[in-house]
């Protein structure tokens, strides 16, 4: 409790500062009908702590920076939470709206992750801004059975989007979303890690 209240006093410090944004990079699901991470036979899940290993290394909640452009200053850009989180609860929310479970013991898989990308920055051309999200994410699958293989995969989602106003808050939070939403599309639709659960099940 005492670090989550310090991690807020800070977030807090950082955003107060002149030239701060905060926003909310959260992934949000479809509406549409199951990903075929839904096929797998449902999968009793421990979901570790995820690591943040950006390069270079930032504060854990700093996702991007708006450069200057005639009027407009250069902000940068933080998450409400850390990254490794906002990562973490979209594997989680990918796994349970498919079927499966996330559990604390008692589990048919362990899955690690890391973050090695999650920046949202622009660029000018003339009067247009172009904002761009990116997302990389590796997990790593282990299983509970002595000698069992461990499957380490993959994903990267990229997006830009051109407006002709200042990017706000709301432009520079959705390429970056998508670009996570993209990676959650990606492992749920992963041939070789669907195949590697269903062999381990």
């Amino acid at each position: 409790m005492k670090r989550l209240w310090l991690c807020g006093m800070m977030l807090a410090l950082l955003t107060s500062c002149a030239g701060n944004m905060v926003i909310r990079p959260d992934y949000h699901p479809p509406l549409a009908a199951d990903a075929p991470l839904a096929t797998v036979p449902k999968l009793r899940v421990r979901l570790l702590d995820f690591l943040d290993r950006r390069e270079p290394p930032t504060d854990a909640s700093r996702v991007g920076r708006r450069e200057s452009a005639g009027v407009a200053s250069m902000v940068d850009v933080f998450s409400e939470r850390a990254v490794s989180q906002v990562v973490r609860d979209a594997v989680w929310t990918e796994l349970v709206r498919n079927g499966h479970r996330v559990v604390n013991s008692d589990e048919d898989v362990v899955i690690r992750g890391e973050v090695s990308r999650f920046w949202v920055g622009t660029e000018t051309t003339g009067l247009a801004w172009d904002v761009s999200g990116e997302v990389s994410l590796s997990l790593r699958v282990t299983y509970p059975e002595p000698g069992s293989p461990t499957v380490i995969r993959s994903y990267v989602g990229k997006n830009v989007e051109r407006t002709y106003l200042t990017p706000g808050k709301e432009i520079m939070t959705r390429p970056l979303a998508r670009s996570l939403g993209d990676v959650m599309t990606s492992m749920s639709s992963d041939r070789e890690l669907l195949a590697a659960l269903r062999k381990h099940r």
